[in-house]
Formats: structure tokens, C-alpha cells, sequence
């Protein structure tokens, strides 16, 4: 089911923890059966016991994809719970869990979005629109986040995004992101497919990024 690293099962993304967290995987350089790798360094949602976010703390010596050690089953997840007790489930023999949307990674329900976020057309302008406003397409950053907080602050609008296409359509989320920063969230209903206006809104996340890098986390936040 799960290729083998040292006898133990290699963790993949929606792979849960012992606290019941989920695991999200950032590297894109090696897929196993279209899912991304787990490595140390990677993120989970926040754990339900502690609530805080968790990071992979372990992986193989001897298996490193992009200059991370891939993570295997029960390796070390670091949050706020007590050391060791938390840690990556990823049996061997035991397929990975099936891909959860967002509501589960948010471990909530939403019975209607609370905005439309999705007219036919992009019909609102990027440049203006104030931080922590959802627009059409895009989201403005409104503090320094990670990837999973802003996953889980979407959640709130539409728990259905798929988050390899939110990883596609924002190529530099393993880096976080800035206040004042644009996420893309595009269409979904397009499935793979990049629109022209989806093709707009990376050229003007790139352009508000470049504008925010004079500024550290900090400042940016101000």
C-alpha cells in the first residue's frame, strides 16, 4: 500500500497524527500515487488536543526529496502537547486516508458559505481591496500566516477549495505569507484548467509579494 522506508510506512499529505491532526505535505518534487511526500518541516492543522499547529520533526537519514528527509510512519510531530505524544500515522500496509476538504482539515461544519466567492467573472479589482477581505478569486493576506492558517480561514467562506489546486494557483505557500499579500483561490469549478483571469490574479500576487519584501513579517503587520 505505502512505499517502504526502513520497514516503516512513508507518510504522505492527509495522513493523520496520533492527536488526530492532519498532516499537510509541501513538496511538489515527489508525488506517490499523485499525493506529496510528507518531509521534515512540514506543517499539520492545528492539533485538537493542544491547538496549536504541529511541524514534522523526523524523517529517514538516508531519504531526502528536495533537501528534506521524508517522513515515515511515527515520526515526530512537535506542537504543544507533551513531547513524543504526538507522531505521524502512516502503516505500512494500510492505504493513506482518503483527501479531506477543508471543513474536515478545519475540523468544522458550515452549512452555507458566508460570502459568494465565486461570480462567473473576476469582477473585482486586486488593487485596493483591503487585508482580510475575501474577494472574488483572492484573498488578502490580513497578518502573517502559514499556508494551513489561511486553509483554515477560507473554511470559514467554502470548505470544499481543493488544496492542491490553492498549492498551484500560490507557488510560494511553503513560505507563508506577508499582511497585505494576495492568496489566490481562482475558480474551482475550472478543475485543472488555469484560466486567463487566474493567470491575472499569480501576476498580481507575484507583484504585491515583490512590493512586501522591503518589509519583514513585522512591519508588514503594522
Amino acid at each position: 500500500m505505502r512505499v517502504s522506508l526502513e520497514g516503516k510506512g512513508q507518510a504522505v499529505d492527509g495522513d493523520v497524527t496520533t492527536t488526530g491532526a492532519v498532516c499537510i505535505a509541501t513538496g511538489a518534487g515527489y508525488l506517490d500515487e499523485g499525493r506529496m511526500v510528507l518531509r521534515e518541516g512540514d506543517h499539520t492543522t492545528p492539533c485538537p488536543l493542544c491547538g496549536q499547529e504541529g511541524t514534522v520533526a523526523e524523517g529517514v537519514d538516508h531519504f531526502i526529496s528536495d533537501g528534506q528527509l521524508v517522513a515515515m510512519d511515527g515520526a515526530l510531530v512537535v506542537c504543544g502537547c507533551s513531547p513524543g505524544s504526538n507522531r505521524v500515522v502512516a502503516p505500512l500496509y494500510q492505504a493513506p486516508p482518503p483527501m479531506k476538504p477543508l471543513a474536515a482539515l478545519a475540523n468544522a461544519h458550515f452549512a452555507e458559505p458566508a460570502t459568494a466567492v465565486y461570480p462567473e467573472r473576476f469582477s473585482q479589482p486586486v488593487i485596493g481591496a483591503l487585508p482580510g477581505t475575501l474577494e472574488p478569486g483572492f484573498y488578502v493576506v490580513p497578518r502573517r500566516m502559514s499556508f494551513s492558517q489561511v486553509l483554515l480561514q477560507l473554511a470559514e467562506h467554502d470548505a470544499t477549495l481543493p488544496i492542491s489546486r490553492l498549492q498551484r494557483l500560490n507557488p510560494t505557500f511553503t513560505q507563508g505569507f506577508k499582511a497585505g499579500e494576495i492568496f489566490v483561490i481562482g475558480d474551482p469549478d475550472n478543475g485543472n484548467a488555469c484560466t486567463r483571469e487566474e493567470g491575472e490574479l499569480m501576476t498580481a500576487a507575484q507583484h504585491a509579494r515583490r512590493a512586501l519584501e522591503v518589509l519583514d513579517y513585522a512591519e508588514a503587520d503594522s
